[in-house]
């Protein structure tokens, strides 16, 4: 089984019921189809210039890399990024 995880690099994830996936591929397929989200949300977008310039995409998401990818958000002086990643699901000592 497998989990993923989104968190800001040097906190502890925020999400106290993150997606639980049986299989490789589909914990894959859903950090994947996250990522499209980024892309394809209106509001990760800018248009420059008061509506007469180009529009920008305001976050710099990296490639898929092996277990995840990282994002940053331009907007942000100081963004840390989010890293979204896949790890193998550990229960609860306790069994849980």
């Amino acid at each position: 089984m497998y989990v993923v995880i989104e968190f800001t690099p040097g906190y502890l994830p925020e999400n106290d019921d993150p997606p639980i996936f049986d299989q490789w591929n589909e914990a894959v397929n859903y950090v994947m189809a996250e990522r499209q989200n980024l892309l394809d949300d209106d509001n990760n977008y800018d248009i420059l210039d008061e509506g007469k310039g180009p529009i920008e995409f305001m976050l710099d998401v990296g490639d898929f890399e092996e277990d995840g990818f990282i994002y940053f958000d331009k907007r942000k002086m100081h963004d840390l990024g989010r890293l979204v990643v896949i790890r193998p699901y550990e229960e609860d000592l306790d069994g849980s």
